[in-house]
């Protein structure tokens, strides 16, 4: 989400980055296949997946 709320400058950067992962998926883009999920925790100590992309993907 930071990078995508640097880039964007959107209000919203989650909703962003759904709208924009269900566009690459009906275009056929093959850069939603580099996208991963890792589990992680959060600052409340939760643990819960989140997507990833390294430098070299984004």
């Amino acid at each position: 989400m930071d990078v995508i709320e640097i880039l964007t400058c959107c209000s919203i950067p989650k909703r962003y980055w759904s709208d924009f992962k269900k566009k690459l998926t009906l275009e056929g883009s093959q850069l939603y296949e580099n996208i991963v999920q890792l589990k992680m925790e959060a600052i409340d100590g939760k643990k819960g997946e989140i997507e990833y992309l390294t430098t070299k993907v984004i």
